[in-house]
C-alpha cells in the first residue's frame, strides 16, 4: 500500500505540472497582459484581475519548480538554504495573495453596486494600488513563520553486500554504507503556526468576505427589482446561482489543502510510526496542492 501511495505521489507530481500547471502559467500571464491594456483601466476590475493573474502565475511557477523536479528525484529546496526558504515562503505567499485578490474583487463589486454614492475612495487608482501594496506587506508579515525553514541533515545506514576474492576463494562481506540526506523543514511550533494562519487567512477569511459581499449584492438586487417583470427576477436568480457556485468552488478547491497541511504536521511531529499512514497523508497533500493549482489555472 505504501508503494502505491508513493507511486501516486510521483505520478501526480510529474503529470500535473507539465499539463495544466504549465498551461495555467501561460494563461495567467496572457490574462495579466490583457487586463493591463488601456481599455480595462477605466475601472478597478482591470487592476484587480491583473493582480490576481500575476499572483497565480507566480504561485503556479513556484509549484512547477517544487513538484516537477521532485518527481524526477531532484528536490530543489534541499540544494541550498536560500532555496529552502525561498520556495517555502514564496509558494505560500503567492497562493494567499491570489486568494485575497479574489476577495478584493468581491469587495469592489459590492461597493460599486450597493454603495457607489457612499464610498468614493475606490474610484482613484492610486488608492486601490495603495490598498493592494498594504495587503501584500501585511500578507508577508503575517506569514513570517513560512520564512523560518532550514536545511537539516539526516544520516541513514544501508547494509551493502560485496563479494571479493581472497586466496582464490570468494568471500562475501556485509558493510554499512552511511548516506547523508537533507530536508527542508521547520520546528513543530512554527509549522503549526504557519499552517493554522494559512488555513485562516487563505481559506476561511477570504471565503467569508466573498460570501458576505455576495449576500449584500443579492439583497440589493432583490430590493431594487422586487416590483419588476419576471424576466428580471429570473436573471437575478441566475446571478444568485452563479455567485453560490463561484463561492462553493473557491471553498472546495482551498479546503483540502488546509486539511492536508494540518494533518501532515500532526503526523510528522507526533509519535505515529505507521509509514503507510504517513504516505497516505502525503499523497492527499500532493493531490490537495494540485487541486489548488487547478483552481489557479482556471
Amino acid at each position: 500500500m505504501e508503494k502505491d501511495f508513493n507511486a501516486i505521489i510521483k505520478a501526480v507530481s510529474f503529470w500535473c505540472p507539465i499539463t495544466y500547471i504549465a498551461c495555467g502559467i501561460i494563461l495567467n500571464v496572457f490574462t495579466a497582459f490583457i487586463y493591463t491594456r488601456k481599455r480595462f483601466q477605466s475601472s478597478n476590475m482591470g487592476i484587480l484581475n491583473a493582480g490576481t493573474a500575476i499572483a497565480e502565475a507566480c504561485a503556479l511557477t513556484i509549484g512547477f519548480l517544487t513538484y516537477f523536479p521532485t518527481s524526477l528525484g531532484f528536490d530543489i529546496s534541499t540544494k541550498s538554504s536560500f532555496l529552502c526558504v525561498f520556495l517555502k515562503y514564496s509558494q505560500r505567499f503567492f497562493i494567499k495573495s491570489s486568494c485575497w485578490f479574489h476577495s478584493f474583487v468581491s469587495i469592489d463589486r459590492a461597493i460599486c453596486i450597493c454603495y457607489a454614492d457612499k464610498f468614493t475612495f475606490h474610484r482613484k487608482k492610486r488608492n486601490v494600488l495603495i490598498i493592494i501594496f498594504v495587503m501584500l506587506i501585511i500578507n508577508g508579515m503575517i506569514y513570517f513563520s513560512d520564512a523560518l525553514y532550514y536545511l537539516e541533515s539526516s544520516n541513514s545506514v544501508v547494509n551493502q553486500t560485496i563479494a571479493k576474492s581472497v586466496n582464490g576463494s570468494i568471500v562475501v562481506e556485509t558493510i554499512q554504507v552511511i548516506t547523508i540526506g537533507w530536508s527542508c523543514k521547520t520546528t513543530m511550533v512554527f509549522a503549526y503556526v504557519s499552517d493554522m494562519t494559512s488555513t485562516l487567512f487563505r481559506t476561511f477569511i477570504p471565503f467569508t468576505i466573498m460570501v458576505t459581499c455576495s449576500i449584500i449584492i443579492l439583497r440589493k438586487l432583490y430590493q431594487t427589482r422586487k416590483n419588476v417583470k419576471n424576466t428580471a427576477k429570473q436573471k437575478d436568480e441566475q446571478f444568485a446561482k452563479t455567485v453560490v457556485i463561484i463561492n462553493s468552488i473557491f471553498l472546495i478547491m482551498n479546503l483540502p489543502l488546509s486539511i492536508s497541511q494540518v494533518g501532515q504536521d500532526f503526523l510528522i511531529y507526533s509519535s505515529f510510526t505507521n509509514s503507510t499512514l504517513v504516505a497516505g497523508v502525503r499523497m492527499f497533500g500532493a493531490i490537495a496542492f494540485m487541486i489548488m493549482y487547478l483552481f489557479q489555472s482556471s
